[in-house]
């Protein structure tokens, strides 16, 4: 990148940084999006469809959304190359205190994630639920990057929008399905224990 004018000798290797540590962290976030799409047959839940209710989600539009996806991981690593968005990067909290408690949230979540070892597949879930959220919003950080300089390289904010959006439909399907709460009968007569015999 040709050194702005504006910027002095300490800016400019901070904003360098910024790119470089948005360029590892963009990697970082796909080698999770990879691996969810990978196992997803072990955390998707699959329900059974009644009849005339709307479908479900399946592991196969998962899928089919990813291949469409992992594009927009190589758009955005363009956009990053051209040094054009490194202020940007500062600003948006990529380094700095920001950046620091955005990576200590990241890290350990996907060191758990690809160290789960022999845990068990029901739990899969619940370790990939941390990942996806700080993606989510790392990726974020770095689509409200990309914004700025829209004209430079046409589609890289919306390629970074649309990471966020399939990491926030993984994240929606990783959650527990909802139970519906039975109304519990009406007890007849007194606590039990108070003299009342519960029949």
């Amino acid at each position: 990148m040709p050194r702005s004018e504006s910027l002095s000798e300490s800016e400019h290797w901070s904003a360098r940084r910024a790119r470089d540590e948005a360029q590892l962290i963009l990697s970082q976030i796909h080698g999770v999006v990879w691996l969810a799409v990978k196992d997803v047959d072990l955390w998707l839940e699959t329900r059974e469809t009644k009849e005339g209710s709307e479908p479900e989600l399946t592991a196969d539009d998962i899928r089919r959304a990813a291949a469409e996806v992992h594009a927009h991981f190589g758009t955005v690593h363009a956009a990053l190359n051209t040094g054009k968005f490194d202020a940007e990067l500062v600003r948006v909290g990529i380094t700095g205190a920001q950046g620091e408690a955005k990576r200590k949230g990241f890290l350990p979540a996907v060191a758990r994630l690809f160290g789960r070892g022999a845990q068990a597949i029901h739990n899969y879930a619940a370790s990939l639920r941390p990942s996806l959220r700080w993606s989510g919003t790392l990726i974020g950080s770095i689509s409200a990057a990309l914004k700025k300089e829209v004209e430079l390289i046409p589609g890289a904010a919306s390629a970074g929008e649309a990471i966020k959006e399939f990491i926030e439909v993984m994240l929606n399907a990783t959650e527990p399905a909802e139970v519906p709460e039975v109304p519990r009968p009406p007890q007849k007569g007194g606590a039990p224990g108070r003299g009342d015999t519960v029949r």
